[in-house]
């Protein structure tokens, strides 16, 4: 489960319909909310994945996700909510790993966010689409602060940018991708 984790991150958040890295949170105090109904495990019987959310300190969830292989991986979540919509916050734990601190303090950890829609028969999560993204933000520089590191687009911008941004655009083209991934109360 070493270095593992951290390719388990990657896989989940791609599980979610795409990545787009931010530096910064999505959420600050005033935007984060906590629903009970969050709780417990989720799956997606299509994938046989699951996702489990638990109780943390001060309305954070612990999420595990685990994959069809029955790899795992941690994060640290925040519900938050822009308008009335409301998203998930993904930080990934730190990774259960034997290094040095030199090693990990070259690790760079990163928030990605997802849209969903919770109601008595489900969870639809649906990840910011990375193409719809780099598209946009090619024919608006402006819109918001961004870089390219190896050919990946990485949010800068500071977090009141970032929800400015994610409310004003949400419902323009496909800045979450259109199939979610829906999930059912597990058995």
């Amino acid at each position: 489960m070493r270095v593992r984790s951290l390719v388990f991150t990657a896989a989940a958040l791609a599980v979610v319909g795409g990545c787009v890295p931010s530096l910064h949170p999505f959420y600050t105090a005033e935007t984060t909310v906590f629903q009970e109904a969050l709780l417990g495990s989720w799956t997606n019987p299509d994938d046989n994945e699951t996702w489990t959310f638990t109780s943390e300190n001060d309305g954070e969830y612990a999420v595990t996700f685990t994959d069809s292989e029955g790899l795992s991986g941690a994060f640290e979540v925040h519900l938050l909510k822009l308008g009335e919509d409301l998203y998930l916050d993904f930080f990934p734990a730190p990774p259960e790993m034997e290094s040095n601190e030199f090693y990990l303090g070259h690790l760079l950890a990163i928030h990605t966010l997802a849209r969903i829609e919770l109601s008595d028969s489900g969870l639809a999560v649906a990840g910011m689409n990375p193409e719809w993204m780099e598209e946009f933000l090619d024919q608006h520089p402006e819109a918001l602060a961004a870089e390219r590191l190896d050919q990946s687009l990485v949010l800068t911008a500071p977090t009141s940018e970032l929800q400015r941004f994610v409310t004003e655009f949400k419902d323009s083209g496909e800045m979450f991708i259109s199939d979610a991934d829906w999930l059912v109360r597990a058995k």
